[in-house]
């Protein structure tokens, strides 16, 4: 362990000695060796086109939103097996993404986000997602306007 402040963190929760102390302790080593087991897919650029906008002017037709998802995930077994069924399918959360989009009508890109992220962390073993959404295109003055959600799935 190379950072010295863990280091005197962890000896003051040994020193404590008691039930608390330990569970604390345990629950360190469980975030450090899931930290050491979390790699990252990204997906740039993915066009998902929708119905979304607050305004009656957007509610007419679809608009084509971008977006870009940064997925932590455990990917050790896949590095190790180079087996597909290993790991996450990108093709499989590219079209989870467009399922979403295609199946909503939101007005907010808050609430779009949500969704997908429900989606996709009930289908996927995700550890963290961050998802960014672009909507270009809607202010004169700005090439686009978005959001970045950043989501972490606790044990």
């Amino acid at each position: 362990m190379t950072d010295p402040a863990a280091s005197v963190h962890l000896y003051a929760i040994l020193r404590a000695k008691t039930v608390r102390g330990f569970k604390a302790f345990q629950h360190v080593i469980r975030c450090r060796l899931k930290a050491m087991k979390m790699q990252q897919i990204f997906i740039e650029g993915l066009s998902v086109p929708t119905l979304i906008g607050v305004y009656d002017w957007e509610r007419t037709q679809q608009t084509t939103l971008i977006m870009d998802l940064l997925i932590n995930a455990d990917l050790s077994e896949a590095m190790a097996s180079d087996d597909v069924n290993h790991t996450i399918d990108y093709a499989a959360v590219a079209e989870c993404v467009k399922e979403v989009g295609a199946s909503s009508s939101f007005e907010l890109l808050e609430a779009l986000s949500k969704a997908i992220v429900d989606r996709l962390c009930a289908r996927f073993p995700i550890q963290k997602l961050v998802l960014k959404i672009e909507k270009p295109g809607i202010l004169p003055d700005a090439q686009k306007v978005g959001i970045q959600v950043t989501h972490e799935v606790s044990e």
